[in-house]
């Protein structure tokens, strides 16, 4: 974990990646990791492919985090299972108050009034102020975090921003809402709120909740928060950023000017940005580089030129339980997409940028992205994960692509492009109902020099559509001149009745790879005449619609399940979109079937 004790909200993550076991040699993608956080209250996600219903006390997989907002003792427990050898590991997160925590450092500020302390919802001791000026509030009155580590806007008030607001002392520190109402407003055509600076390598532990940005003209120099420096477990939660060019970015170039002194600052590490709102935005949604973060629960949507979500550069990073769609867009790039930094300096746009800070052999890894619900509306590519340049050798490992379920569009040719190697995609949903897709998974380097894509899994993903003559392949091996080898595509469930050009869930081999096993996918025939092996809801919309009907040939027709890949013939998956396991997730699963849903 990243941290034992702090005040709320406390933001959290937590790492297994160490977990070893005799019985695969790849137990990141091969055991299941089940967490629970101790937080039974803390309600359900709003976002993503279950919403709803997915509970926020609870995730799965290698990495994890949650935001604890109740001061309190939490005991949080994973248990990893390979099918036959179970471990448990437990740990115990303090949250303080922050009542306590700020007594002596608290400002409350209204536009039109002065706060009274202990009154209205500002908080007992505080200091009052009659400011409309938000840059003037954080740069003067708090000093940029010295003079006061929380200040709160008072609920359903707007504030100014007439330049850039700086905060770059260190935390503890909280800027927040106080007060019934809606969020308080901070509006101006400018970059808001500025974090960190380059000369204070150690800054850290800041909260942005419960306020609203508007960057009313979208213009390309308004951004929401940007990092001004290295910092490091920032939490922006609850908030709304909308008419900017980008909500929020960190350039390379920033730590670059501080690591040329070879100080070594981090990749903005412990950012969590959860339950919060990107919208109406020009150039980007969410733009940055993140190591030992996590993307939670947010909505992306209406970006109209540039990507909705691009992490720019990451390791240990979960994505999860968050809408990210262009349904809006007019002329959108990815919905999602993961961009790594070339591994030869020379190679990054500009000639050395990122040389100080990210240094050869650098992979973007161990990324979870899991629970998402992802909308291509009118965008060419939905999800991403390879260089924006075809030349650049940037390279990828350690990814799983989990029960997320996609919505294609009129124009987009794969659900997924993909460079990466030890990747891992399972139960997943794919509804490409109104699109025209070559592929569903295109993988393979393309022309980079860099290796081959090596071990890539598709298990137990199920996909629909009802309309033209798309292909439903699942795994596309591209790149003669660089194979992709141990490719294994396994239980995977398709029905495409409007398909006439023979459609198949196998493997599609045009490199010449080693290494590819596939069983128990649909056959051409069921893909294309059925009978239809999902529920009378067509096109199905949401996860229960894909659940197998009675007497489906998806159910007992898979291989097995459970077990790891070392098992030959097996499929290394526990528990299905729902996280449901059967008979428990401890054990190798039973009722063997094919798809993302347990029959």
């Amino acid at each position: 974990m990243t941290r034992l004790t702090g005040s709320a909200p406390l933001a959290v993550g937590f790492d297994a990646t160490g977990t070893v076991a005799t019985t695969t040699t790849v137990p990141f993608h091969e055991l299941e990791y089940r967490w629970s956080f101790g937080d039974p209250t803390s309600g359900n996600w709003a976002f993503g492919s279950r919403s709803g219903s997915s509970p926020r006390n609870q995730a799965t997989g290698p990495l994890a985090a949650h935001v604890f907002e109740t001061p309190g003792v939490y005991n949080v427990c994973v248990t990893i299972t390979d099918g036959t050898n179970t471990s448990e590991g437990q740990a115990t997160i303090t949250v303080t108050d922050p009542n306590t925590d700020f007594m002596a450092s608290t400002l409350c500020v209204d536009n039109g009034a002065t706060p009274v302390a202990g009154a209205e919802g500002c908080p007992a001791g505080a200091d009052g102020a009659d400011d409309g000026n938000f840059t003037n509030v954080i740069n003067v009155r708090a000093n940029n975090g010295a003079a006061y580590k929380r200040i709160l806007f008072r609920a359903g008030k707007t504030f100014a921003a007439t330049g850039v607001a700086r905060i770059d002392e260190n935390g503890p520190g909280h800027v927040g809402a106080y007060g019934a109402g809606a969020r308080p407003i901070i509006s101006g055509d400018t970059t808001m709120l500025s974090l960190g600076n380059i000369a204070n390598l150690a800054f850290s532990d800041w909260r942005i909740a419960d306020l609203e940005f508007d960057g009313l003209n979208q213009t390309s120099l308004s951004i929401g928060i940007s990092g001004g420096g290295p910092g490091s477990r920032i939490t922006i939660l609850r908030s709304l950023f909308r008419n900017f060019g980008s909500s929020m970015i960190n350039g390379f170039i920033t730590l670059d000017n501080v690591n040329a002194g070879a100080t070594n600052a981090p990749i903005w590490p412990e950012w969590a940005i959860v339950d919060s709102v990107f919208r109406d935005n020009r150039d980007g949604g969410f733009l940055m580089a993140l190591t030992a973060s996590a993307f939670m629960g947010n909505q992306v949507t209406n970006i109209a030129n540039g990507h909705a979500v691009r992490v720019i550069y990451t390791r240990k990073l979960v994505i999860s339980n968050n809408e990210i769609s262009h349904a809006a867009a007019t002329a959108p790039l990815a919905v999602l997409t993961i961009r790594g930094v070339a591994m030869n300096p020379a190679d990054r746009p500009g000639g050395t940028p990122n040389q100080f800070t990210l240094p050869a052999n650098s992979f973007a890894e161990e990324i979870v992205i899991s629970d998402n619900l992802l909308t291509a509306g009118t965008s060419l590519l939905p999800f991403s994960l390879h260089a924006s340049d075809n030349s650049l050798d940037v390279r990828f490992r350690n990814i799983i692509i989990e029960r997320n379920h996609a919505v294609g569009g009129p124009n987009h040719n794969n659900f997924l492009n993909s460079e990466a190697g030890l990747l891992t995609i399972r139960n997943n949903l794919w509804n490409l109902n109104t699109a025209s897709v070559s592929a569903h998974i295109a993988i393979g380097l393309q022309g980079n020099g860099g290796p081959a894509g090596d071990y890539i899994t598709a298990y137990n993903n199920s996909l629909f559509n009802g309309t033209g003559d798309a292909l439903p392949v699942i795994v596309l091996s591209a790149n003669p001149g660089n194979p992709v080898t141990n490719v294994v595509a396994r239980n995977n469930l398709a029905f495409a009745p409007g398909n006439t050009s023979g459609a198949t869930v196998a493997v599609r081999d045009l490199s010449g790879g080693p290494g590819i096993a596939q069983s128990n996918n649909s056959t051409t025939a069921q893909i294309q005449n059925g009978p239809n092996p999902f529920s009378v809801t067509t096109p199905p919309t949401q996860p229960a619609h894909w659940q197998p009907q009675a007497g489906s040939y998806a159910i007992g027709s898979g291989a097995p399940q459970g077990q790891p890949a070392v098992t030959p013939g097996s499929a290394p998956v526990f528990s299905d979109v729902f996280t449901n396991c059967v008979p428990d997730c401890a054990s190798p699963r039973t009722g063997n079937h094919m798809g993302a849903v347990n029959p």
